[in-house]
């Protein structure tokens, strides 16, 4: 199956995952369904395409630190015209990205391992320790609750849990290496993110726990924030204002003509 971003994610209105539709000539495979496919067959978007209506100057600055420090260690070759060069240069940070992904995608599938009950994964033995001692703190058992869980709730949207445990839901961030705990980790994309998780798994806001666990790649560090029922339902607020946006813009929903 290929890699869907996921920002491309959709869902059946039963909760599965639609990732990707089959060609209309059955022969060529399966690709990345589309809004017009969502149209068609009642599909519903991820939160992470409703998100991304709203700005991410983190986001923003972190890609901006990447396109820097490759400019800052690319050599130049010899002759090399500025296009070309800036090019390379683009490239670059596109794999150092790439490849950040992808150790956080490999520490997220071994927490996820452990918490299904498997063999603790040895390359991430000391994160998940980590993870234990920190959540012990918090009165949470990573093998009580599910990981993964998908949903779609009717209110036009749908998503994928990290874990939960009645109502509990949890969030996992990986990261290279966690700042010192006066840096701030959490913005109000956090709280966003879980209270529409929280409402997306019928949990109550008022009784929805949720939590934000950052992990560091390179320094097994932890750190968790739990929000206070304010945070959750002020990000509920802001999660809905982003939802009417992106279906007025994309034209969908209830605001399709």
């Amino acid at each position: 199956m290929a890699v869907v971003a996921e920002g491309q994610h959709w869902y059946y209105p039963d909760g599965r995952p639609c990732y990707e539709v089959p060609y209309a000539d059955p022969s060529k495979g399966m690709r990345p369904a589309t809004i017009a496919d969502a149209r068609k067959i009642g599909l519903v978007p991820g939160y992470t395409k409703i998100a991304e209506v709203r700005a991410r100057p983190g986001l923003d600055k972190w890609k901006l630190q990447q396109l820097l420090m490759s400019a800052l260690t690319l050599p130049r070759h010899e002759g090399e015209y500025d296009d070309e060069y800036a090019e390379r240069v683009i490239q670059d940070a596109g794999e150092q990205s790439r490849k950040a992904r992808d150790q956080g995608k490999a520490l997220h599938a071994a927490v996820e391992r452990y918490a299904k009950g498997e063999e603790m994964d040895i390359e991430f033995a000391r994160h998940i320790t980590a993870l234990n001692e920190s959540l012990e703190l918090y009165g949470i058992d990573l093998r009580d609750g599910e990981t993964e869980t998908a949903f779609a709730s009717p209110l036009g949207y749908g998503g994928r849990v990290d874990w939960r445990y009645r109502t509990t839901v949890l969030d996992v961030k990986t990261k290279q290496a966690l700042p010192d705990d006066k840096v701030k980790l959490v913005y109000d994309e956090h709280p966003m993110q879980l209270a529409a998780y929280a409402k997306g798994l019928g949990i109550k806001l008022n009784e929805a726990r949720c939590l934000s666990v950052f992990i560091g790649i390179t320094d097994a560090r932890v750190r968790i924030f739990e929000y206070t029922t304010e945070d959750i339902n002020r990000g509920w607020l802001m999660f809905g204002a982003c939802l009417t946006l992106w279906q007025l813009q994309a034209n969908f929903g209830p605001y399709k003509k």
